[in-house]
């Protein structure tokens, strides 16, 4: 199989050239750290001369994910280096039903308009969501760029939510409220920095 691993923002991506998916025990395989590539997820990948790209995207379980950020920037690399795609303009990327049109500044520089963000849970000024952690309320903000994140905005007993992270990040991934997972987020109390 051939293949390329590509690097974005802390998250690492085995690409692979064509869309149909390999089955999903051949994608855990890849994904393994130990016995495979090992990635966050495996990109199919497939350029059309007049329409840009289009992708799918698997998470390391096997299981299809709606859509990564980084992933889709890690793709426009490797288009510019492979493909037609040409610097400073604009290239369509297509991932299942959603058109984004991304522009190749330069090895360092990617960019991808991703659209509005849609706040769903526990906007500010309205009723907060909420969960219950190890006997602490979690405040939460559920939002979609294309894909689910929630924003750990506090934690009870608990004066930065990123003391905890290492620990509630994964709980709150896999939580029931969340039934095809979700990106995590967590946000200092002084909101300056963030946490993914």
């Amino acid at each position: 199989m051939h293949f390329f691993k590509y690097h974005a923002t802390e998250n690492d991506f085995v690409l692979i050239e064509g869309l149909d998916a390999p089955s999903e025990g051949e994608i855990r395989h890849l994904a393994h750290r130990r016995r495979g590539i090992g990635c966050d997820q495996v990109i199919l990948y497939e350029a059309h001369a007049e329409r840009g790209v289009q992708l799918r995207f698997f998470n390391a379980d096997g299981s299809e994910a709606e859509m990564c950020g980084n992933g889709v920037r890690a793709a426009l690399l490797h288009a510019y280096r492979h493909s037609d795609i040409r610097a400073h303009e604009p290239c369509m990327i297509q991932v299942g039903e959603r058109t984004l049109c991304g522009i190749f500044e330069s090895e360092d520089l990617i960019s991808v308009e991703m659209g509005a963000v849609q706040l769903l849970r526990g906007r500010e000024h309205e009723k907060p969501f909420t969960l219950d952690w190890r006997g602490h309320r979690v405040t939460l903000t559920e939002a979609s760029v294309g894909n689910p994140h929630v924003v750990v905005r506090a934690v009870e007993g608990v004066s930065d939510p990123m003391q905890v992270a290492a620990e509630l990040g994964p709980w709150l991934e896999r939580h029931a409220e969340f039934p095809n997972r979700t990106n995590v987020e967590f946000i200092s109390p002084d909101q300056t920095l963030l946490r993914v």
